[in-house]
């Protein structure tokens, strides 16, 4: 079965809008994880995409989850040029970015 980039999406709002989320951003990532790798056996080109418009959103929660979750360096090189430059996060942000840059270098 192959799942969208917008089914992904609304799978993981349902982790978004969870209470234990709002609670706790721990809970929230270990739940979204535990759903990527569920995704991710059986549509890795719909997870991607979904994480890859998480990063463009430049937007907490989202975009950090997906920093944590993707491998895909251009996007996080983007992402971390924008911090740098002011125009997403502040830049205690950058050590989380450089983190997952690191992982998959």
């Amino acid at each position: 079965m192959v799942i969208s980039k917008e089914d992904v999406l609304k799978l993981f709002e349902v982790d978004l809008t969870d209470p234990g989320s709002e609670k706790s951003g721990e809970y929230l990532a270990e739940h979204v994880l535990l759903r990527a790798r569920r995704i991710l056996s059986t549509d890795r080109a719909g997870l991607i995409e979904a994480l890859q418009a998480w990063l463009q959103m430049k937007r907490d929660p989202e975009t950090m989850l997906a920093v944590n979750l993707v491998g895909e360096r251009n996007a996080l090189d983007e992402l971390k040029n924008a911090i740098v430059q002011g125009k997403a996060f502040r830049p205690f942000y950058t050590k989380r970015v450089d983190e997952a840059l690191q992982a998959i270098s």
